[in-house]
């Protein structure tokens, strides 16, 4: 989304530029602040576009896994690389309905990883959704279906309770479950979920629809 953004300001400044250049010998300031903001709009573009690049050269993909007839993408290798990882949580962590939040939900496994770290580096409260059996205390569940199956997720109820607003951090958004059921969860007490920030998209399987909150990807395929 932000590199279709980011390219059709760079259209636009294209074209400014051509418009004014009749102006350049008198209005040479604005050129050159026409300039200046192109190569702002390029580095951007050039640093999204990158990170996009090495990201799908590190996930890894396994056919039929974990039964038959999916594809499974999986992000691990990402953390094996500690100057990627740094920029991935970055790139994250640069969303404004992230800083604007108050406070974050890892889901439980990959999501604790991306989760911790952006609550390190903003600065956010994190609370968790885990799977059965793993959490003490007076928990709120709740089932979902998954794209090779089901299962459930929890939250610890005098965890939730302390905020109003969370954005939900997961490793990929697939068929849109496991955010609907997270979701629920937080509204049911009366919460507001403000997004979904993941590091994949599987767009093919419209797991957006499943959900009225907006999505945040790194990469889609």
């Amino acid at each position: 989304m932000l590199r279709s953004i980011l390219g059709s300001l760079l259209g636009i400044l294209i074209g400014l530029k051509c418009s004014f250049s009749l102006f350049s010998l008198r209005s040479g300031v604005y050129v050159s602040a026409l300039i200046m903001l192109s190569m702002t709009i390029d580095e951007l573009m050039s640093k999204e576009l990158l990170l996009d690049f090495r990201l799908r050269q590190l996930i890894k993909t396994y056919k039929d896994f974990p039964k038959t007839g999916i594809i499974f993408r999986d992000v691990l290798p990402v953390f094996e690389e500690p100057t990627l990882y740094s920029e991935l949580i970055a790139s994250m962590a640069s969303i404004h309905t992230l800083n604007e939040t108050d406070a974050i939900i890892a889901i439980d496994a990959r999501g604790f990883l991306l989760g911790s770290s952006l609550s390190l580096k903003l600065d956010k409260p994190m609370i968790v959704a885990r799977k059965p059996g793993k959490l003490p205390g007076q928990l709120i569940s709740e089932s979902y279906n998954l794209e090779y199956g089901s299962n459930s997720l929890s939250i610890q109820r005098e965890a939730i309770e302390r905020y109003q607003t969370y954005v939900i951090v997961d490793d990929l958004l697939a068929t849109g479950g496991t955010a609907k059921c997270v979701s629920n969860i937080v509204k049911s007490m009366g919460k507001k979920v403000l997004g979904l920030s993941v590091v994949i998209e599987l767009s093919h399987l419209k797991g957006k629809s499943e959900i009225d909150f907006p999505v945040f990807s790194e990469v889609s395929y």
